[in-house]
């Protein structure tokens, strides 16, 4: 039961809040749509946006802290991607999809640092 008050449920509890309080940002939704489709630099996504690289930098920052983009240095560029599976599910939904199943040992597992694997879609 997720409202047990185990400590495990909690921490979910609170990851689960971080990510929605994350996408709930236009302009971080916006990064993510773009980061969704491939990998980008901050450069890149302050010309895809419109944004200043500082609103930009700081918006990434959030969704790194919150595990939701990872950070790769290539040469003198710092490139971002997209690394968390609930998120691309919750893009997914919002764009008009329909999300994967994901069963609570993957989503454990994927918390952990694991990939996500063997996801089945599903109608709404």
């Amino acid at each position: 039961d997720v409202l047990d008050g185990s400590s495990e449920n909690i921490r979910e509890e609170v990851q689960a809040a971080n990510m929605l309080r994350a996408l709930a940002n236009p302009h971080r939704l916006k990064i993510l749509k773009l980061l969704n489709q491939t990998p980008h630099n901050v450069m890149d996504l302050c010309e895809r946006l419109s944004l200043r690289q500082s609103l930009a930098s700081q918006h990434l920052a959030r969704l790194r802290l919150d595990g939701i983009v990872t950070a790769v240095r290539q040469g003198h560029h710092v490139v971002y991607s997209l690394r968390d599976a609930r998120a691309r599910e919750i893009l997914a939904i919002l764009d008009g999809g329909t999300p994967s199943v994901v069963s609570r040992k993957s989503r454990k597992k994927h918390m952990n640092g694991g990939a996500l694997r063997g996801n089945s879609r599903t109608a709404p």
